[in-house]
């Protein structure tokens, strides 16, 4: 029930609540994207808001989920035919603010390998921290998310050729957006997705990429702790 004090009318307090939410929902999209702002400059940013509004599950909403569905709303709206990378772009920004609240789970114990044959190794299968996401694009999406907080009118960046993948993932409390070359973006997403690892190298051996760049790539994950569980997948009978 909606009570409201002496000398005011309820239409007039659900009046400040109804006028106040599209700027409350501005300011959330802004806090969520701000590099899909900052390139889209206040007017331009604003008006976005307001046409992805007019989708009718964006407004039933939360406004801690408001910018869920900004993404594929970029890929449609007017907008992007001068920012073809604006969909993309809006991607990588909602992982790197679904990465920051995702929960940090411990990174498994690299001794648990130390007994592992080559049996082992092909049947693992791994569980990677839940903020860890690949993004690619045909454009420099990294570049522009990291040009976020330049000024509009100074950012130069070449978007020509020059694709990029990035991987995203939370470090403390911050969030890392790596430049990932394509062949280890195609093995995180097929170890992520649940493949073995022996599944994942004779994938692997239909590309560029050499099986032996799977050590050095291991490595690195461990160390960033991106691995929190593994499992041997039953032998085939």
């Amino acid at each position: 029930m909606l009570r409201v004090p002496p000398g005011v009318e309820a239409r007039d307090r659900i009046a400040v609540y109804r006028d106040g939410y599209p700027a409350r929902v501005l300011e959330a999209l802004r806090e969520a994207y701000p590099a899909i702002a900052n390139i889209c400059g206040e007017g331009s940013f604003a008006n976005l808001t307001r046409r992805y509004l007019r989708d009718r599950e964006v407004s039933r909403s939360s406004l801690n989920d408001i910018g869920r569905r900004l993404p594929d709303h970029c890929a449609l709206d007017p907008l992007a035919t001068g920012l073809p990378f604006l969909a993309d772009l809006a991607r990588l920004e909602w992982e790197v603010l679904r990465a920051f609240h995702s929960r940090d789970w411990a990174a498994v114990d690299p001794t648990v390998f130390a007994a592992w044959d080559m049996s082992d190794w092909e049947r693992a299968v791994f569980t990677l921290q839940p903020s860890v996401s690949v993004v690619r694009s045909p454009w420099p999406i990294r570049d522009l998310w990291e040009a976020r907080r330049t000024p509009r009118g100074e950012i130069d960046i070449d978007l020509t050729d020059r694709p990029q993948t990035v991987l995203v993932r939370r470090n403390a409390d911050d969030v890392d957006c790596v430049a990932l070359p394509t062949h280890e973006a195609e093995v995180l997403e097929s170890l992520s997705g649940g493949a073995t690892l022996a599944a994942t190298l004779d994938a692997l051996s239909e590309s560029d990429a050499a099986a032996a760049d799977i050590g050095p790539m291991f490595s690195s994950w461990l160390a960033a702790g991106m691995i929190t569980a593994v499992r041997l997948a039953p032998t085939d009978s």
